[in-house]
């Protein structure tokens, strides 16, 4: 299997607070070059250098980078989009410090060539009854399942991810004919637009990252579903969206966000709406369950694949 390397330009305050994003998204292995490090290395003072290599020298100045290596196919290029929304989330916080710019760079490839170079990797995915589609590519719609066609750009939602497939799961058990569909973390806008396919009568979508609103507008009217779906950059812990009750409401996140917006959310629900919950990794699943039920929830049933966990929940 080949690897590419993603680069994340940090400042050292950050490096915690990154490096613990990344794990929340099940990176549990990343490089870390910091020129602080080297600096305290050289002024140790239980250790005496006669002597440092003048090339060295300048790694004290060097920039600080959390590096990650991801598969070279079409689940590591969902998880560097899942990356890039975690960045974008990060920016948005105030922790009082510093994080430097965030800005991600894959070897010498500018991060707005890749979603170019990750198309060979994407190909048809089919979910029960629901296939996902490139746009570039062709389907034999063998078993007549309903097709959503796609064309991800630097958004996260192909259906190569197991959240997504999670989400798309519980889908299949929750949507009816003329529902309307709360889209938290639109990304491509694939949940929204399947359940629009699906038989919903209307989808909201938000995210944090303009260009994904942009990009699951654009797929929804590749899918003919653009009349009924709305996409706004908003967030969900800052901003409220239109007050309505929703009957299926998609969270396809991660698990610190989850359990921040359970007590906002419940406004846009009412006892047979059903919440999923997704893009929780294993490692989590036990806080965004005791947060389920400490804010009043009724967990349903929750699904599980390659680590991941979705949940089905109401109130």
């Amino acid at each position: 299997m080949n690897w590419f390397e993603v680069k994340i330009n940090t400042v050292s305050e950050g490096i915690e607070i990154v490096t613990g994003a990344l794990m929340s998204l099940g990176i549990t292995g990343f490089a870390i070059e910091d020129g602080k490090d080297f600096e305290n290395f050289l002024t140790d003072t239980e250790v005496y250098w006669d002597y440092v290599d003048e090339s060295l020298m300048g790694l004290k100045d060097a920039p600080t980078v959390i590096k990650i290596y991801l598969a070279e196919n079409g689940q590591g290029m969902e998880t560097l989009s899942l990356v890039r929304k975690e960045m974008e989330r990060l920016k948005d916080i105030n922790f009082g410090l510093d994080l430097g710019s965030l800005k991600i760079s894959l070897d010498n490839l500018n991060e707005e060539d890749w979603a170019n170079n990750w198309k060979k990797y994407y190909k048809p995915i089919e979910v029960s009854d629901i296939a996902v589609v490139p746009l570039w590519e062709d389907y034999k719609n063998e078993k007549n399942r309903i097709v959503v066609k796609m064309d991800p750009g630097m958004a996260f939602g192909t259906g190569t991810h197991e959240t997504t497939r999670l989400c798309l799961e519980f889908l299949q058990q929750c949507v009816k004919k003329d529902d309307s569909i709360l889209d938290v973390g639109t990304g491509s806008g694939i949940l929204s637009i399947s359940a629009l396919k699906y038989g919903a009568k209307d989808a909201y979508g938000i995210d944090i990252d303009e260009n994904s609103v942009k990009i699951a507008k654009e797929n929804a009217d590749y899918n003919g579903v653009g009349e009924n779906f709305i996409a706004e950059r908003k967030n969900i812990l800052e901003e409220k969206i239109p007050p309505k009750k929703y009957n299926v409401i998609f969270a396809n996140i991660v698990a610190d966000v989850i359990i921040a917006m359970l007590s906002d959310i419940k406004e846009y629900m009412n006892e047979n709406t059903y919440l999923i919950l997704s893009g929780i990794i294993d490692t989590r699943e036990d806080d965004v369950i005791n947060a389920v039920k400490e804010k009043g929830f009724s967990l349903q049933e929750r699904i599980t694949e390659n680590g991941w966990v979705a949940l089905k929940v109401k109130l």
